[in-house]
């Protein structure tokens, strides 16, 4: 999904996630799901219905991350997700659910 050379880097991915994904437990579930994957992040509802994430894993471990968010928790449907390279400074290990902007 990613190219990148080595799986086992570590990347920073900014997600932008569209569709019915406000209302449905997204942000929960994407909080449960990245702790199982080992991601270090953040997500948030934006105020244009969207659900916002930051990502710092393994190339592996995003791959699969990014791959779930498709699907996401039952009541969702996703329409799109925009991916990006990005940054987080925040605490390693630890993935956690930001107040909506």
């Amino acid at each position: 999904m990613l190219q990148n050379k080595d799986t086992t880097d570590i990347i920073t991915v900014n997600l932008r996630i569209y569709g019915i994904v406000q209302g449905v437990g997204y942000r929960h579930w994407t909080v449960k799901t990245a702790q199982k994957y080992g991601i270090s992040g953040w997500v948030r509802n934006r105020i244009d219905g969207s659900v916002e994430a930051i990502l710092k894993g393994t190339k592996d471990s995003i791959d699969e991350m990014i791959t779930s968010c498709y699907n996401g928790p039952s009541f969702a449907n996703v329409e799109k997700i925009d991916i990006k390279l990005g940054e987080y400074s925040g605490e390693e290990n630890k993935f956690i659910e930001l107040p909506s902007l």
